[in-house]
């Protein structure tokens, strides 16, 4: 449920639409070599704090938290210059619905593809011993009984949306849900059988081709 973000990073001014397909192809594969969980550029890695290989514990983390740490990725990196400053960002999970969040806000974000992300945070509260030995501490808790971030909101466009028809975790409904706040351009693929990891490796691998040909298109 936690999952992370990754910040994929361009300077393609000066490449041919085929050497841009394979590049943003190149930058999917991250995604499947660190089994879905860092983030990766061709510049610098980001993974959400606490999770992956990043600093922090996961028992700080919060939706604010996490919103805030990726604001502040986009604005260190968005003068890089080895960067032309447009920004593709996946997120999973949890890092999919910061995203939402985050990326309406910054027009430097040309796409987002978001893997199996809730539409809303509500039905967590009823799991709380479980996340809690999982890792996620009080805090989380407090701020969803607050209400501020338990909803995602509504117009974020450029976005495809991939999600598991048997997700265990996060029900395909969310996905709808998120589609149908969305504005155009806008994608939904629910792929059939596959669960929240997508640990089967066609699943992925489906995942990384929609994803890959979504970013090619928003170049």
């Amino acid at each position: 449920m936690f999952g992370t973000i990754m910040v994929t990073l361009w300077n393609l001014a000066e490449m041919s639409q085929e050497e841009q397909a394979i590049w943003a192809r190149q930058e999917i594969e991250q995604l499947r070599g660190d089994g879905g969980r860092a983030a990766a550029g061709p510049v610098e890695r980001r993974v959400a704090r606490g999770c992956g290989r990043s600093g922090g514990e996961l028992k700080h983390t919060t939706v604010a938290g996490r919103i805030k740490d990726l604001r502040a990725i986009l604005a260190q990196l968005q003068d890089h210059q080895a960067l032309d400053g447009r920004f593709f960002i996946v997120g999973s999970s949890l890092g999919g619905y910061v995203t939402v969040f985050v990326a309406p806000e910054m027009p430097q974000v040309m796409a987002t593809a978001l893997w199996a992300t809730p539409a809303h945070l509500r039905d967590l509260a009823g799991r709380r011993e479980a996340l809690m030995a999982y890792g996620i501490g009080a805090s989380f808790f407090q701020e969803l009984a607050v209400g501020t971030f338990a909803e995602a909101p509504r117009g974020l466009s450029h976005c495809l949306i991939i999600h598991g028809e048997r997700d265990e975790l996060v029900p395909s409904s969310h996905a709808r849900a998120l589609y149908e706040w969305a504005n155009e351009p806008k994608a939904l693929e629910i792929l059939p059988g596959a669960d929240h990891r997508l640990t089967n490796p066609a699943d992925r691998e489906r995942a990384m081709h929609l994803t890959t040909a979504w970013f090619t298109r928003h170049l």
